[in-house]
Parts: C-alpha cells; sequence; structure tokens
C-alpha cells in the first residue's frame, strides 16, 4: 500500500479501518473473515467466532448499527481525530476540490454575499456521505442544496457520518469554514441543519419508500425531475463524471434545472480507479487490459464531446497529470483504440471543468 499518485481516492494509510468500517455498515461479509486473516488482523482460531458474529449481524440489524457505531467512533479516533476518518476527510476534500476548480478558473466560489442567495446542486452526492458535502455548503452561506443521488444509499453510514459531522463542526468551525461567512452566522446555520426526523427522512430515502426528502435547507432526490427547473446557480461534482454512462442525456437534463447565469463545477478523474485500491494496480492498467471497474472508460475529448453535445460551453483546466515515466517504463502494448492517442491526452489525470450553457451572459 502506500500510493504516491494523489487523486480522488486517494491511498490512506488507514484503508484497512476503512475496508472493516464499511463492510459492517454496508453489511457485506463475504469476504470480511478472509481479508481479516489475510491482514493479520484475525488468527486462523478467531474466524469461527468470526463467521458466528457476522451470522448474527447480518440477521440483526439493531446489533449492526451499534457495532457499526462503535466501530467509526473508536477507529476515529485512533486514526486521526474523533468525527475525520468517516465524516469529514471526504466532504472537506470535495470542498477543497471547489475552492482549488473555481480558482483555477479565475473567481472565488465562497463570496458569503453572493452565496446566500445561490442555489446548488450536488450531482452524485455518493451513497455513503450524500449530505455531507451539501451540507457544509449550506452552513458556508449557499440559500439552498439539492444532492442528487441515484443509487440506494447506506442508511447507517449516512446517518452516523452526517451527525458527526455537523457535531464536530459546531464544536471545531473553523476546520469547515471555507467562505468568509462570520463564525457566528456558520455555527447558526450548521444548528439549522439538525432536523429532528432526520433518522426516519434518510431511513424512508434509504429504504426507497420516497425519493425526495426536505432535510431542513437539503433536499435530497434520487431522480434529477424533482429539482425546478432554472432553479440551479451552481451545479458540482466530485469525481462522479468517469462513472456515469449517460453524460449527454444527463447534461441535457441540468440544462432544464440551471438558472440563466448558472454555472457548473466539475472536478474528474481519469485514473484507472483499481489503483487506488490496490497500488499493485498500475494507474494506467485500463490501456492495457480494458477492465473498467466502475468507471465509463471515456477518454477526456469524448467526455468533454458529451457534455458539450447537451448544450453547454466547457472550459477546461488539467490540475494533474501522470509523470510519462508510467508509460515509457511499460512495455506492454496498450488496447489497438489506445495506441493513436496522443500521450498528452492520456496523461490528463485529473481535471477541472467550467460548465455554463450557452446562452450564459458574456
Amino acid at each position: 500500500m502506500g500510493s504516491q499518485i494523489f487523486g480522488m481516492h486517494p491511498e490512506d494509510p488507514f484503508a484497512e479501518m476503512d475496508f472493516l468500517v464499511e463492510a459492517f455498515c454496508h453489511g457485506d461479509y463475504s469476504l470480511l473473515t478472509d481479508h481479516l486473516s489475510d491482514s493479520g488482523f484475525l488468527c486462523d482460531r478467531g474466524i469461527d467466532r468470526w463467521n458466528v458474529m457476522l451470522a448474527r449481524l447480518a440477521q440483526d440489524n439493531s446489533f449492526r448499527v451499534k457495532i457499526a457505531e462503535f466501530l467509526i467512533t473508536r477507529f476515529d479516533s485512533i486514526a486521526h481525530s474523533p468525527g475525520s476518518l468517516i465524516s469529514s476527510y471526504n466532504p472537506q476534500q470535495i470542498i477543497r476540490h471547489l475552492t482549488s476548480a473555481s480558482r483555477a478558473f479565475g473567481f472565488d466560489l465562497f463570496e458569503f454575499n453572493k452565496l446566500r442567495n445561490y442555489t446548488a446542486l450536488d450531482f452524485g452526492a455518493g451513497i455513503y456521505y450524500p449530505l455531507s458535502a451539501a451540507g457544509l455548503l449550506y452552513a458556508n452561506g449557499f440559500r439552498r442544496v439539492f444532492a442528487y443521488e441515484p443509487m440506494q444509499i447506506n442508511e447507517i453510514f449516512t446517518t452516523l457520518s452526517f451527525k458527526s459531522l455537523i457535531l464536530e463542526a459546531i464544536d471545531n468551525p473553523l476546520k469547515f469554514k471555507f467562505s468568509n461567512v462570520d463564525l457566528d452566522t456558520f455555527v447558526l446555520r450548521l444548528k439549522e441543519l439538525i432536523d429532528i426526523g432526520f433518522v426516519q427522512k434518510v431511513s424512508s430515502f434509504a429504504t426507497l419508500q420516497k425519493p425526495i426528502v426536505e432535510i431542513g435547507p437539503i433536499t435530497l432526490v434520487s431522480q434529477l425531475n424533482y429539482v425546478p427547473a432554472r432553479s440551479i446557480d451552481l451545479q458540482f461534482s466530485n469525481s462522479v463524471l468517469e462513472h456515469v454512462t449517460q453524460l449527454q442525456a444527463d447534461f441535457l437534463t441540468l440544462r432544464n434545472k440551471i438558472s440563466k447565469c448558472g454555472l457548473g463545477l466539475h472536478v474528474v478523474d481519469y485514473l484507472d480507479h483499481r489503483h487506488y485500491f490496490d497500488s499493485n494496480i498500475s494507474p494506467i492498467e485500463k490501456y492495457y487490459d480494458g477492465e473498467l471497474a466502475g468507471i465509463n472508460g471515456m477518454l477526456p475529448p469524448q467526455l468533454e464531446a458529451e457534455v458539450c453535445s447537451a448544450g453547454w460551453d466547457l472550459k477546461k483546466y488539467t490540475a494533474k497529470r501522470l509523470p510519462t515515466e508510467l508509460f515509457s517504463s511499460d512495455l506492454r502494448q496498450m488496447l489497438p483504440e489506445i495506441r493513436s492517442v496522443p500521450q498528452h491526452i492520456l496523461t490528463e489525470h485529473l481535471n477541472y471543468y467550467l460548465l455554463t450553457t450557452l446562452d450564459f451572459p458574456a
């Protein structure tokens, strides 16, 4: 472990803890004992006892919630600081990338006096942290935030991570304040996110009973048609577009949701995502074996063409490139469709995109 290439899915020195916590929260125990044994966490004579406990976890959801909460709390405090590994690392990273992207295009996203009239849309909010980035955006000044996640969210992880994030941000606001909003206002806005019916609302969304729930100023939706037309001033995503297969259709829909002066900020990671979970896999392995592992496999020009074909004007800033030595040191032959692609395209690792509609005022 210990990749030297930092991207949207960075190698974490506590990845084993992440695996254990996520396995308990997600309820997928099929490979858990094997993984723990291979990693040296579990001796052979303990496997039978673990299997008994996992069988009970699979049948008793209340017991699973207690175990998940215990692991998140205990491992969090050991790994970084209370709440940081699970609740704040991911959403803080998203906000930092949004800030970097806006500055790359010559403006500061987090000017509070502007934000308080704006509505944002988190496109592809994630199954584990679907409310967290939205919560931070609201606390930093946005008037309202929509969080769009079409996949079924993880109820336990979502509930615990959001609650922990809000409590930690109230306790340590300077760690999460990205805008020039004053400190008292920031904390007040955080407290507005404490919704009495929060747990029940997340549960109804996670179990697919409701496709839209209102959690204070945040609206969580599973379909874009629940977002009012012309209501979005900023739509953004973080390492999402490389996973989407129907880009043109989605951006045609987004075209109808954006306000006249609205814009999009998107961060796209073009690396082979398997590398983030196994550093022995090359970050460009997909160019040799064709395995896409959950990503759409589009090269930058293809992805950009899909978005532009939906009626968007696009500007690009390449924030990170792969070293050319990765290509020259690998003596294998690339896939036929990749061999003719210029190397400057293949080295694009992390791109920022600024999107405006074609009728955007000059």
